[in-house]
């Protein structure tokens, strides 16, 4: 026997997910909102507000299923 993990799953905050969703959401809007400004067309007052808001919504949602759904065992003893 080399090694002992726990059995129990370790609780890990969803704060850091979230963050990081945020972040990629908050990135995708800057590209989408750069992408559109470039062009000859106006950027409707909607989409400057809409798009951000559900775009880092779903990039906090995504990050904090994706961060909920990471499971991880803690090594108790490892023999040397």
């Amino acid at each position: 026997m080399r090694e002992i993990e726990s059995q129990e799953r370790i609780k890990d905050k969803l704060n850091n997910g979230a963050l990081i969703g945020m972040g990629i959401g908050l990135g995708v809007v800057v590209a989408l909102l750069a992408v559109a400004a470039s062009g000859e067309g106006e950027v409707l007052a909607s989409a400057k507000w809409g798009v951000p808001l559900l775009d880092i919504g779903a990039g906090l949602g995504v990050g904090m299923a994706i961060d909920a759904s990471q499971q991880r065992t803690e090594v108790l003893y490892q023999a040397p």
